[in-house]
């Protein structure tokens, strides 16, 4: 069972339990010894309903450590930012970088290491300019791992947005840039996920990639109803380079992955070469 494996996992690992500590008041940096970031302002919008403020969250990572997409695969704890109380912050939607595959103690994870940047916008109250008793505060909790597995805590706050600061233009070049690497909905004109299919024992994609197959991944989130983690094999359809079936077979334990899937919903991301597309399915 896939729990099981789980278990295992963190048996496996010494937990350590980290909260750590704001950089100095003039240093935007917040750090601990396994990893450290920034959040940097890069705009204001509005959805018709509430203020929205646009930001970039800038992480990096120690040697070897590293976090979590949002569907941290068959173990881990993936990102996680909560506004506190009297805020003045409805909601926070992180857009989601394409991950790298990492397999490790017979397991499958979806991680960042290094140096990884996730847009993300900030739903205001509406009288948030106006209202001096708002903190702007905001919990930021993720899960850093390497031989060991170290959940990290920040209170960190909403920077004042200043249209007239010189670093603006370099934080919306930032996010322009890390808008990039979120795949796109639907279809961009080189990828494609054209429809998916659900077997007993296997996901199965049907996919256009104008440029032909090459570094082709897949990452599946099936909103914990099932954790699909086998690497993606690949079928290419006859007298075709560009189009293909990419099956994604069921894990040990599941006897009938169609079963499982019935009245679920998936959120499916392919990767292949520079382009990167997700599409939801229902089944």
């Amino acid at each position: 069972m896939q729990y099981n494996k789980i278990l295992a996992y963190f048996l496996l690992l010494t937990l350590l339990v980290f909260t750590a500590q704001p950089s100095a008041a003039d240093d935007i940096w917040h750090e601990s010894p396994q990893s450290k970031l920034r959040l940097l302002p890069t705009g204001q919008a509005d959805d018709g309903e509430s203020p929205i403020y646009q930001g970039l969250l800038h992480m990096e990572f120690t040697d070897g450590w590293y976090s979590y997409w949002r569907f941290p695969g068959d173990a881990g704890i993936p990102l996680r930012i909560t506004p506190e109380e009297n805020s003045g912050i409805g909601a926070a939607q992180i857009y989601w970088p394409v991950p790298k595959r990492h397999e490790a103690y017979d397991m499958v994870s979806y991680i960042y290491d290094e140096k990884t940047v996730f847009p993300i916008d900030f739903t205001l109250k509406d009288d948030f300019a106006d209202n001096p008793d708002y903190t702007g505060k905001l919990k930021v909790f993720y899960m850093v791992c390497k031989k060991v597995c170290v959940p990290e805590e920040f209170i960190i706050e909403l920077p004042v947005f200043d249209k007239n600061d010189k670093k603006l233009a370099r934080n919306q070049a930032m996010r322009r840039l890390a808008e990039r690497r979120i795949p796109h909905e639907g279809a961009v004109s080189g990828l494609a996920i054209n429809f998916a299919v659900v077997s007993k024992d296997a996901l199965v994609l049907a996919v256009r990639a104008s440029a032909g197959f090459e570094d082709t991944n897949v990452f599946v989130d099936a909103h914990n109803a099932v954790v699909l983690t086998a690497p993606p094999e690949i079928t290419l359809q006859e007298g075709s380079q560009t189009e293909a079936m990419i099956k994604i077979a069921a894990p040990e334990g599941v006897e009938d992955l169609n079963a499982a899937l019935i009245g679920k919903s998936i959120h499916v991301v392919v990767q292949n070469r520079n382009d990167a597309v997700k599409r939801e399915f229902s089944f």
